[in-house]
């Protein structure tokens, strides 16, 4: 199972300088416990809005969709107040299965 996160920047946090973070401080925190009573993370992923919206829709370039693959049951809950110090708010959006993949 996975988890997936809404991830929404607070007015004034630059884009960027937040992905750095959860690539370089979150994910190597994440990784790093290896399997626990809680879980185990096997994939991180960190999608970025692309859609730079016109007139009063301000797009999505200031919110991100984060992926938490494997049986990570709570791990994820250790570095939530971590991101939210950093200027964003996080919501949960379920737990979701892989139901289908393709690549080329």
């Amino acid at each position: 199972m996975s988890g997936i996160y809404m991830i929404k920047l607070n007015e004034g946090v630059e884009a960027q300088s937040f992905a750095s973070f959860m690539v370089e401080e979150v994910f190597p925190e994440l990784a790093a416990r290896g399997v626990t009573r809680v879980g185990k993370v096997d994939f991180l992923q960190l999608w970025r809005g692309s859609n730079t919206g016109v007139g009063s829709d301000g797009g999505n370039q200031d919110e991100f969709l984060w992926l938490v693959g494997g049986t990570v049951n709570g791990m994820v809950g250790s570095v939530l107040d971590k991101i939210e110090q950093r200027g964003a708010r996080v919501k949960h959006l379920g737990g979701f299965d892989q139901a289908g993949l393709w690549r080329e």
